[in-house]
């Protein structure tokens, strides 16, 4: 039996992945970092969601490097927390507590993981880990444990003309960013939110503003600008007594740090 004289025909037939997957078109008002939701099989309390990430996908995260490594900032950690608890509890008033991170969340160029948050609820109250992996069959990384609630949203009210008379030393973005370059955080244009700072003794005062390259759609508070406030908590290192920051698109307040 001969060969055949001509050149072999080949064509490729990729299979597309299953939902959940990078690949797989996203269902409409799917949180960009959550993903869609699975149902647990046998859990009823139990309540999964699933994505893929890398560091161009969302494609604001290649902006946040941890001594040159591309890293899931803890901010977007808590959106997803956030997130999954405003699914569950069907209530646009929820609160994370008792987070601890335990591991980084790398996203190295060129591998795309799969992110899982799993919350288990209970009343108006839930316990929710993220966890991740690189390829099928191996073990699940934890890098994420803590608490969702119902919360009533009564924040306290802050005197913002006050705290601007108290913190009257202005500081540069560009030295702020410096700063923080220096000791191994990377900040690239996308998550260089802090427009103006300024200090007072054992507080801060930041204006944010969302840049132009990010989309804020379907976002709680964007991990950017989150980001951003607990940059300004980390500028202050652990003297801050509270940080308050004002948003072009939003007012937001983290006090009693």
């Amino acid at each position: 039996m001969t060969l055949p004289s001509y050149p072999w025909q080949r064509q490729r037939f990729w299979l597309d992945q299953l939902a959940g997957g990078g690949n797989a078109p996203k269902k409409a008002g799917t949180h960009p970092l959550l993903g869609e939701r699975i149902d647990a099989a046998g859990a009823e309390r139990l309540h999964i969601w699933e994505v893929d990430l890398d560091e161009r996908h969302p494609a604001y995260l290649a902006d946040h490097r941890v001594l040159g490594q591309v890293v899931l900032p803890g901010a977007a950690c808590l959106e997803m927390a956030l997130a999954a608890a405003r699914d569950v509890f069907g209530t646009p008033g929820v609160a994370a507590v008792g987070v601890k991170f335990e591991s980084a969340l790398k996203l190295p160029a060129g591998e795309r993981r799969r992110v899982q948050v799993a919350v288990k609820a209970d009343g108006d109250r839930a316990e929710f880990s993220l966890y991740s992996r690189l390829n099928a069959g191996e073990p699940w990384v934890r890098h994420a444990t803590g608490s969702v609630c119902v919360d009533s949203l009564d924040g306290s009210v802050v005197d913002l003309d006050a705290v601007r008379r108290r913190c009257s030393r202005a500081h540069g973005s560009e030295a702020h960013y410096a700063s923080m370059l220096a000791n191994g955080l990377e900040y690239g244009p996308a998550f260089q939110a802090i427009t103006r700072l300024w200090g007072g003794d054992g507080e801060a005062l930041a204006e944010l503003a969302l840049p132009s390259s990010v989309g804020a759609d379907r976002y709680i508070c964007h991990p950017v600008l989150s980001d951003a406030a607990l940059q300004v908590v980390l500028r202050r290192c652990l003297r801050a007594r509270a940080v308050i920051f004002r948003m072009r698109s939003q007012i937001g307040v983290c006090a009693g740090l």
